[in-house]
């Protein structure tokens, strides 16, 4: 197509976040997001980014609407989250991740759990399974998951959940009947991971039960703990739930993976990605009656993200701030103030490493600043 032409047509359909998810551009959508786009924006068919790349089966455009605060939890105009949409296993695995509810209710009181089966998704009700999600919740017609009916390959998802279902039973106050072979897959016709589903689903019994029932379930992981072939993977899973539960911000969750680990636990401080999962991460940790040393240490690095003097990585909040700025252009005039001051007390530190490349971050400097900040700032003011 002539040049000309694609530029009448740019006048007239201009690139937008959604166009740029829907053609599977994670480029062209990263520099929307930078410039500004808000990515939590419903289109005119009621769909946010998030959703349009679930739909998709887009693993990796969702990676990067996550890493530049999508949220996960966003509904569309039918009521449902980017996890009742989701197409495949990446996508699913994508958003569960990072913390989104396994049984938050949609339209028509529909769990995602509800849709994958209706659906007939095998992957996807594997995932939500393996998540821990609640065979039991019943939707605006008083129907579960199990008395829902599926468009297709509905025998192998009814086996898959019955299969659940008795696992579930037969784990319930397992310190009283200690029974390795019940996590072991082989020859299992559900093929999802029984440890896994075991230690998501008893968390939030956990968070959900009075102090009789809280100690049953913590007898039941210490008992898995104690079995040198699970202790490795339970531990990993507890770990992997308490990092969830700390980027997005559910204390509930944490509170209880806390308790049951009596506090046990590392943070995986590099996969922190952007500005919500630092306050998120921060104020977790706060409601915390932190013990453990590497807990406090963490916790206070965290808060020097969060606070107004980063001092462990000034370049990467110096971007988490300019991303913040950017989404919100209608900042008040002292919100506006105090994020250019943390800019430029930054750039007057020389710590602008890698920080230019961001067109709010150059607009900011440019503005304060008596040099041109497209011309490498930041090189230029750390010599």
């Amino acid at each position: 197509m002539p040049n000309f032409l694609e530029n009448i047509l740019k006048n007239f359909f201009p690139d937008t976040i959604h166009s740029a998810v829907e053609d599977g551009d994670t480029d062209k959508a990263t520099g929307l997001i930078k410039n500004g786009e808000n990515v939590n924006l419903l289109d005119s068919l009621g769909r946010a980014p998030i959703h349009i790349a679930s739909l998709q089966g887009d693993a990796d455009m969702l990676g990067v609407l996550l890493k530049y605060q999508a949220d996960p939890e966003v509904k569309s105009g039918n009521g449902y989250t980017a996890l009742h949409l989701a197409k495949n296993t990446d996508t699913a695995s994508t958003l569960l991740s990072s913390g989104v509810l396994v049984d938050g209710k949609g339209y028509k009181d529909y769990t995602p759990l509800h849709l994958a089966k209706l659906k007939g998704n095998v992957g996807v009700v594997k995932n939500l399974l393996e998540y821990g999600a609640d065979l039991g919740i019943q939707n605006d017609n008083a129907r579960d998951v199990m008395q829902t009916r599926g468009l297709r390959n509905s025998v192998e998802i009814e086996a898959i959940l019955r299969t659940a279902k008795e696992f579930d039973s037969a784990t319930d106050n397992l310190h009283e009947r200690p029974r390795s072979e019940l996590f072991l897959n082989d020859n299992n016709v559900a093929g999802f991971d029984k440890l896994k589903r075991f230690v998501h689903r008893k968390i939030r019994l956990y968070g959900k039960g009075r102090d009789a029932e809280q100690e049953d379930i913590k007898k039941d992981f210490k008992k898995l703990l104690n079995n040198k072939d699970l202790k490795q993977d339970v531990q990993s899973s507890l770990n992997e739930i308490f990092n969830i539960s700390l980027r997005a911000g559910d204390k509930k969750i944490a509170n209880s993976v806390y308790n049951i680990a009596d506090g046990n636990l590392s943070v995986e401080i590099d996969d922190i990605e952007n500005k919500r999962q630092i306050d998120n991460t921060f104020a977790v940790l706060g409601s915390l009656e932190l013990e453990n040393a590497e807990l406090l240490s963490v916790k206070e690095k965290v808060a020097g993200w969060h606070g107004n003097n980063p001092y462990d990585s000034i370049s990467r909040y110096c971007k988490y701030k300019a991303i913040e700025g950017a989404a919100n252009k209608d900042m008040d005039e002292k919100g506006t103030s105090s994020l250019k001051s943390d800019m430029f007390a930054i750039v007057a530190n020389n710590q602008l490493e890698g920080v230019c490349e961001h067109s709010y971050v150059r607009k900011v400097l440019n503005e304060r600043l008596p040099i041109n900040a497209d011309s490498h700032v930041c090189e230029a003011k750390t010599r």
